[in-house]
């Protein structure tokens, strides 16, 4: 192996151990719950499973994958495989920062009327048909693509977290072992893995398919898993 698989692998090792290593000391001093009556006994065994939040950190996996995935290839489609000129790249650039700027200041009070999960399965359609708009050559959809893709870059660095927030305390998942601390260790650590693991997958992809499309395609298909586990498994907050 070369030196850097083996520093990436060494590194996804420690994290992995130092995770189990919070997680167990976590859970020997936590305290003591009393035990249950009959009244309530069915209420908290279901405590342990309604605290997991492996649903959500699936789907966060997934949607921080479709964004890392196509990245790293915006321009150069732009660039060499749309045959765009360089002033014409940089403002659809500028137009997707000014989506995101201006869709940023009302996401937050929008999400709270029409709800947190409803937000979040309105990213993964919004992104995903960005992505698709983005593979194609006709210049107003490429405009159209980046102001999807501004509100899309809005939404999945607020109303997933809120979710995951609302439910957190909705639920009382820190009665069951739960910890917002780690949730959010947890998520920064899966970032930054999905990331590297997200820059190879996509050239691998390019190398094979040929085209700088290809993680485009990839990020519609993550886009299509996380919405189905949202629909599936999340509740409405």
């Amino acid at each position: 192996m070369d030196i850097y698989t083996i520093n990436l692998t060494a590194l996804l090792g420690l994290c992995g151990a130092l995770f189990y290593t919070q997680k167990s000391q976590s859970q020997s001093q936590a305290a003591p719950v009393a035990k249950p009556t009959d009244k309530n006994s069915k209420t908290q065994k279901q405590t342990p499973s309604s605290s997991s939040q492996w649903p959500f950190l699936t789907v966060y996996t997934l949607v921080m994958a479709s964004d890392w995935l196509q990245g790293p290839f915006l321009y150069p489609l732009y660039h060499d495989e749309h045959g765009l000129a360089p002033s014409l790249i940089s403002t659809l650039f500028t137009t997707g920062f000014l989506s995101g700027a201006a869709s940023g200041s009302v996401i937050g009070s929008l999400a709270d009327r029409h709800g947190r999960k409803a937000a979040c399965l309105f990213f993964c359609g919004a992104y995903g048909l960005s992505c698709v708009l983005t593979t194609l050559g006709a210049t107003p959809l490429l405009f159209a693509g980046r102001i999807l893709g501004g509100l899309g870059t809005s939404l999945l660095f607020s109303v997933f977290e809120s979710w995951m927030v609302t439910d957190f305390h909705a639920k009382r998942k820190g009665l069951g072992g739960g910890d917002l601390s780690r949730t959010f260790g947890l998520m920064s650590t899966l970032n930054s893995v999905v990331a590297i693991l997200s820059g190879v997958g996509s050239e691998w992809l390019v190398s094979a398919s040929g085209t700088r499309k290809a993680p485009f395609a990839a990020s519609v298909v993550l886009l299509i898993a996380a919405a189905g586990i949202i629909a599936t498994q999340w509740v409405s907050t």
